[in-house]
Parts: structure tokens; sequence; C-alpha cells
């Protein structure tokens, strides 16, 4: 709906100044075209394109979106060359930068329409989501050398020795230090193997920088941690107090 008004609106200003120009043009053409003193053949080509109102707006039009010379030549030749500054201060104002606007703008309009849509956003990311899960599967056939359908921590480590693999991940926006690391963090189950879905899932947890959640997470923990070190201080604290004490 927002393109579309931006559409509509860009549509109505461009059809003003199209008539305001086709009603300019078609005054100054109709001395001409009226007077008998001037040849009849030229008199002709001018009423062609600015005898009438209709045949002058369509000419504008031809000059906007279409080809501009042959309307441009026909008031330059047999009118005033003067014309040709007219048809060039259009052509470079309307023909080149309006309508570029124009277009930018509908363009503009629509990507921030298709963006906040929500359902192109839930195609947009499926999309995204098997691409992902794709390239993860052709890594993990690579990878997989034994064909049993799982990664183990040997396979996965001696795979990224490899610079191609490394490459190939690098790609995917992870950064690869510990791979042996990221085996164990990747094995949620601590099964000692690794299933494609497991590796896929893993990787887009893992690619990229940190995420906010992930940030507040574990300061969610370090906070639960800190709690229960204050606990066990404050309970250890009288224990050993008393301990002290109880020494002569």
């Amino acid at each position: 709906k927002a393109s579309m008004s931006v559409l509509m609106w860009s549509v109505m200003l461009l059809l003003l100044f199209l008539v305001m120009m086709g009603l300019l043009l078609q005054k100054v053409a109709e001395p001409f075209v009226r007077s008998e003193d001037e040849p009849l053949d030229k008199r002709i080509e001018v009423f062609m394109f600015y005898g009438t109102f209709t045949r002058s707006m369509l000419t504008m039009f031809e000059m906007t979106l279409g080809n501009w010379m042959p309307p441009c030549r026909a008031l330059v030749e047999n009118v005033n060359e003067w014309f040709m500054v007219i048809f060039l201060a259009h052509k470079l104002v309307v023909g080149f930068s309006v309508v570029s606007v124009i277009n930018a703008v509908f363009v503009q309009e629509t990507f921030k329409v298709a963006t906040s849509d929500t359902r192109i956003m839930l195609m947009t990311k499926e999309r995204a989501r098997r691409t992902h899960f794709a390239k993860i599967r052709e890594l993990f056939q690579h990878v997989d050398a034994d064909g049993s359908g799982s990664l183990t921590a040997a396979e996965f480590c001696s795979a990224f020795d490899d610079p191609a693999v490394r490459a190939f991940v690098a790609a995917l926006d992870l950064d690869i230090r510990d791979a042996e690391r990221l085996f164990d963090m990747i094995d949620g189950d601590a099964s000692g193997t690794v299933s494609l879905q497991e590796l896929s899932d893993g990787i887009s947890r893992f690619r990229g920088p940190a995420k906010s959640f992930d940030i507040q997470f574990v300061l969610s923990h370090f906070r639960d941690m800190e709690k229960v070190l204050m606990h066990l201080n404050h309970t250890l604290t009288p224990d050993m107090s008393c301990s002290t004490a109880a020494k002569p």
C-alpha cells in the first residue's frame, strides 16, 4: 500500500508537470500552425506533434519516456532554434533527474515495505535457513570420511587441518581457532559424535559476532554464580570464626 501511494503521488506530480508543458508548447506552436505564410508540409509536421492538446500531451510523454528527438526537431527546424534550450532542459531535468528520482523512491519504498512485511520476512528467513542447511550438509558429507552419518572428534578436528575446509567455514562467518573445543560445544548431548542437525544448529549459533542475547545469558549466569559464592562465603565465615575461637 505504501509503495502504491508513492507511485500515485509521483505519477500525479509528473502528469501535472507534463500537462503544463504540453499546454505551453501547444500555445506556442499554434501561431505557426495557423499561419498561411509558412510552408504547408512544415505546418503539418508541427501540427502532428503540437496541433492539439492531446497531441501535445502524447508528445510530452514521448519526450520524457521515449524518443525525444523527432518532437524536438519539429520545432527547432521549423519554428525557432531556441526551442533547443527548452527541450534540453526538459530532458536533463525531467527525463534524467526527476524520472530517476521517482524510480529510486519507488524502489526504496518497495524494499521498505518488503522488509517490514511479516510473511515476506518469514519466507526470507526460511530461504536463508535452507541455503545454510544445504551448505552445512555439503561440509558434513566432505568431513564424514567413513560415511557413517555422524562425525567423531577425530574426523572433525582433522578436517579443519584442510585449508579448503577452513576457507569454506570462514565463508559461513565462523572463526575456527580451537576445533576440539568447538566440537565439544556442538556436541550438546556429550555422545562423542555430532549429527548433521547438531552441526547445522551449532554453526548457526556460533557464527558471526556475539549476540546481545548470548552476552546477557552469560551475564545472568555470572550473577547466579556470584549469589552462590556470596551465600557460601556467609555460610563458611561463622564456621571458621567458631573454629578459631575454639582453639586454645
